[in-house]
């Protein structure tokens, strides 16, 4: 029998959770992540500045593979320009995953 997949954060409870996450430093960048930062020409102060000022507007999309939801946060990078990036929220260890950024 399947397990039943747990509800999403509501959007904004899962931005003001990962910012908390990203301030208390328990964040954990994906090989996916740090690739797209050297091919696209953004650093992790980009990311962090686009959490930071972003939001959330589409609903989180599942990943079955990870059992986990993907959210889509659009904010600025440290020069205005703008930048989505994909994070997961692990409420159980207290970490924001940092999937990808472009």
């Amino acid at each position: 029998m399947q397990a039943k997949r747990p509800p999403p954060l509501p959007n904004q409870q899962a931005l003001e959770t990962a910012i908390r996450y990203l301030n208390s430093g328990k964040v954990i960048p994906t090989n996916h992540l740090k690739e797209n930062m050297a091919k696209r020409n953004f650093g992790i102060q980009d990311v962090i500045n686009a959490i930071e000022s972003g939001i959330i507007n589409e609903e989180p999309k599942w990943n079955e593979d990870f059992k986990e939801y993907h959210y889509r946060i659009e904010g600025k990078d440290v020069e205005g320009d703008k930048l989505t990036v994909i994070v997961a929220i692990s409420v159980k260890d207290e970490s924001l995953i940092l999937i990808t950024g472009f």
